[in-house]
């Protein structure tokens, strides 16, 4: 994993083949002291496991998906979840015959390169548990 802080103090963000994707972001977010953002992205990844949260069960239902996949587009935020970054991302993935997938991201890893963008925020955004749902949503 490489990264570099630009002029306006956002961050470049290199993943390499192999890189857990939910793991380095976490690990990266900690090592640069980074306590809210936005995150975007592209790149290659194979084996993602991808969640839709359903509201009636109270839970994410995971799928793995077999193969390698284009990441089209990944999105986030990042907050703090019990004091450590917690990223919340949502992935489209295309595959070899152009179609697409998409859900909450709970793990790929990465084939070939995974560039990202990372815009920190002024603000330390947490997350706490909400009563409701059972997620752990931002605490305005």
């Amino acid at each position: 994993m490489k990264h570099k802080q630009t002029e306006d103090g956002n961050f470049l963000i290199k993943l390499e083949p192999g890189d857990r994707v939910i793991n380095a972001i976490n690990s990266i977010m900690e090592y640069l002291n980074i306590k809210a953002g936005l995150i975007t992205g592209i790149g290659a990844v194979n084996n993602p496991t991808l969640g839709y949260f359903d509201i009636n069960q109270k839970k994410y239902i995971e799928k793995t998906l077999t193969g390698n996949f284009e990441v089209l587009s990944l999105n986030g935020n990042i907050a703090q979840k019990e004091e450590k970054p917690f990223c919340h991302i949502h992935v489209i993935l295309g595959d070899n015959e152009m179609k697409t997938f998409g859900g909450h991201l709970i793990e790929m890893e990465v084939t070939v390169t995974l560039e990202l963008i990372v815009i920190p925020l002024k603000e330390n955004l947490r997350r706490t548990p909400d009563e409701t749902t059972s997620l752990w949503l931002w605490n305005l």
